[in-house]
């Protein structure tokens, strides 16, 4: 019996080991169309605007920024998906109507970024761009804040300096990417809000090249197809949650010295036998 007690307590504590850790799965968010993004309709085909991308969990939502000259701040930007050939970022300055290669993510003139925001947090693996002109080197930043980035605001007002020291947080930056998917993120960290944008020295922390390419600012054009990312999830459904497996440690103790004391006060009411 004493096998057999150990044995329980010690399966309690395992499972509060196992339980605690996160699962991750891996998830494709295609941005080509039609039919896999829609344009929210609060302020659709106009600067400003959002798509929501998936049903799933996590969502996702994409909207774009721009600050139109060195030192300016950000502004709101029109997402375009131009083309079907993925996400480009169009400034004010740009306009609307603005053709190839001004329709795409771009840093000539201005720095053009594209704000992912999930709805929990994510490992983000790859990238594809799905159009590229010129040179297409980009940098990729994560939320790493106490509080969301668009709790009280968006994007809108700050610098690409401000952004190093509101929250944002370097992961790395990727020189001359095409049209296949390129893995980024190689520490693997984790955030809900991600940055893409064409490469920026400020943002990039002048860094001259990576992954053996040099990098160079005022000429990247690039549109972005897919992400993929590895979910960061909580244990399964029906999986008892680390305090319940306390829980039942503790009552798994409780159940062993029970069992004792009923073994013991059992031993001593039995009669003794008679000797033969």
């Amino acid at each position: 019996m004493t096998i057999v007690r150990h044995s329980l307590v010690a399966a309690a504590f395992v499972g509060c080991a196992t339980l605690s850790a996160p699962a991750f799965a891996a998830m494709t968010w295609g941005f080509q169309q039609p039919g896999v993004c829609s344009q929210n309709a609060g302020n659709a085909n106009n600067y400003g605007n959002s798509w929501a991308c998936g049903g799933g969990n996590p969502a996702l939502t994409v909207s774009g920024y721009s600050s139109n000259g060195a030192g300016s701040t950000f502004v709101s930007a029109f997402t375009d998906d131009n083309g079907g050939s993925g996400f480009g970022v169009k400034s004010s300055s740009e306009g609307l109507n603005a053709t190839s290669p001004q329709h795409a993510m771009d840093n000539n003139g201005s720095t053009d970024v594209l704000l992912l925001s999930f709805t929990s947090s994510v490992i983000l693996r790859q990238l594809q761009l799905g159009w590229w002109s010129t040179d297409s080197d980009v940098t990729l930043l994560r939320y790493t804040g106490s509080t969301s980035p668009l709790a009280n605001s968006d994007l809108t007002g700050l610098t690409t300096a401000q952004l190093l020291s509101n929250g944002w947080s370097l992961v790395g930056n990727y020189g001359t990417l095409d049209t296949t998917m390129s893995n980024v993120n190689a520490g693997s960290a984790s955030s809900s809000w991600w940055l893409l944008s064409a490469y920026n020295s400020t943002l990039a922390g002048s860094t001259a090249s990576a992954n053996g390419r040099n990098l160079s600012a005022g000429d990247d054009y690039v549109k972005v197809l897919a992400v993929v990312a590895d979910a960061v999830t909580p244990p399964p459904v029906g999986r008892v949650p680390e305090p319940a497996s306390l829980a039942l440690a503790g009552l798994a103790l409780a159940g062993v010295v029970a069992a004792r004391r009923r073994t013991a006060g059992g031993n001593a009411a039995l009669p003794r036998l008679a000797a033969a």
